[in-house]
């Protein structure tokens, strides 16, 4: 069963700050949607696109993900440092350290823009210079994949947490798990730096906003609020930045109600994927460990997506204080990664192929190969995942085995403090 916070938790904001004139530009049909349906894992830092990447990389020979490859791949840690990590993978499997890119502190996530040539951050700051948080882009150099700054902005909150770039990356989002407040950002289309500050939403101060993006099929922007223990489903207007809540109407006919995912009181979610066919998204929570399996159907005359399933993301009889960190989903859909900070480990979960659900019967669990994993990403062939592990033992490679999910440690990066890993194809 659903607990469903009393309706006016659920959308307890404020609109502070817009600049422009409400008008066309809502994102209303699929003309969008190739953009996020086909993008892979290197545009989303594994949420959005990590759910919904092609195969097109197309897994070679064998099982256990080893195989060599003609590509290059750039591999970028975020931490909670003063530095951006820069890594190249050539063709025999070994990441080789390229560049440390000096910020201004604390660049803790990481995305891309399609086209792979500029990287945008949030700088997990509570204050900087007279600005609270940061927003940060990048240009990646084409030949190299190297990083040149390009602009910073204020993010308009404390401790951005989490962004998000729409499917024509034009817009900007940006998440605060210290003051709850979403921001939305103009990109400029000549060189894509960070334009100005579009809209504000001021949530209560306990919303604490952990993460947004895209659904699949570029209907909503989702903004998942731990603190409310719900995710919430936004219409953006790509031209004003505007963001509004999308209202279902109720049976009754005289009332809405905002369209929203709550999970049971004090789980805390934190970052949620979609699979390829947008059937089912996965919640991630925080503060029970634990997984909700969403159906993404439309609720007719109700406000709530279905919730189908809960389940730990720990092992049966644990006594270790932990907190889920992150979700990935493979991009055949067959297998559901979680990480656990404080048990120290990655949790596999085979996916049902009828219902979408999580097979209880085959939970697997494997070293992160260090202390509190925070993030984990998976490259965009499945071939293998990159966990990065906050406190001790770096960023860890680890080789996925496409016949069973199942994870085999490979080279293991010295990093200090990681808690983001963006991987890019070339």
């Amino acid at each position: 069963m659903i607990r469903r916070p009393p309706r006016s938790t659920l959308f307890p904001y404020t609109t502070l700050f817009r600049s422009g004139r409400f008008g066309s530009g809502w994102f209303e049909d699929l003309a969008d949607a190739g953009h996020v349906l086909g993008c892979s894992v290197e545009l989303a830092s594994g949420h959005l696109s990590n759910e919904q990447q092609s195969l097109n990389g197309s897994i070679g020979k064998g099982t256990d993900g080893k195989q060599s490859r003609s590509r290059t791949n750039y591999l970028y840690v975020g931490t909670f440092t003063k530095d951006i990590y820069v890594y190249e993978d050539g063709t025999k499997d070994v990441w080789a350290l390229k560049d440390v890119v000096s910020t201004i502190g604390s660049p803790s996530f990481l995305i891309a823009n399609r086209a792979g040539d500029r990287l945008y951050c949030v700088h997990e700051l509570y204050e900087f210079d007279g600005q609270i948080g940061v927003v940060g882009a990048f240009v990646v150099n084409a030949s190299n994949g190297n990083l040149t700054f390009l602009n910073s902005r204020s993010s308009g909150g404390y401790g951005p947490t989490h962004l998000a770039l729409d499917p024509t990356g034009t817009v900007l989002v940006v998440t605060h798990y210290g003051s709850g407040a979403v921001t939305v950002f103009k990109i400029h289309e000549v060189d894509g730096s960070i334009g100005e500050q579009l809209f504000f939403v001021k949530p209560k101060s306990t919303a604490k906003a952990h993460m947004v993006t895209f659904d699949p099929i570029n209907r909503y922007v989702v903004v998942v609020y731990l603190g409310l223990d719900n995710t919430v489903f936004y219409k953006l207007n790509k031209n004003s930045g505007e963001m509004v809540p999308v209202e279902i109407p109720l049976s009754n006919g005289s009332s809405n109600e905002v369209l929203h995912a709550s999970v049971p009181k004090g789980s805390g979610p934190r970052h949620l994927v979609y699979n390829r066919n947008a059937t089912h998204f996965y919640v991630i929570n925080e503060l029970e460990s634990t997984i909700a399996v969403f159906s993404s159907r439309i609720p007719e005359f109700n406000g709530s997506f279905s919730l189908v399933q809960i389940l730990s993301t720990l092992p049966a009889g644990n006594k270790v204080t932990s907190y889920a960190g992150e979700i990935a989903i493979h991009p055949s859909d067959k297998y559901v990664y979680a990480t656990n900070r404080g048990h120290d480990s990655i949790v596999l979960f085979a996916v049902n192929d009828t219902d979408g659900t999580l097979i209880d019967t085959s939970i697997k669990f494997f070293s992160s190969g260090g202390s509190y994993p925070r993030h984990v990403v998976i490259d965009r062939s499945g071939r293998f995942l990159v966990a990065s592990n906050q406190k001790f033992g770096g960023v860890v490679q680890m080789y996925i085995d496409v016949e069973t999910g199942d994870l085999t440690p490979g080279q293991q990066l010295d990093v200090p403090s990681p808690v983001c890993a963006l991987i890019l194809a070339k």
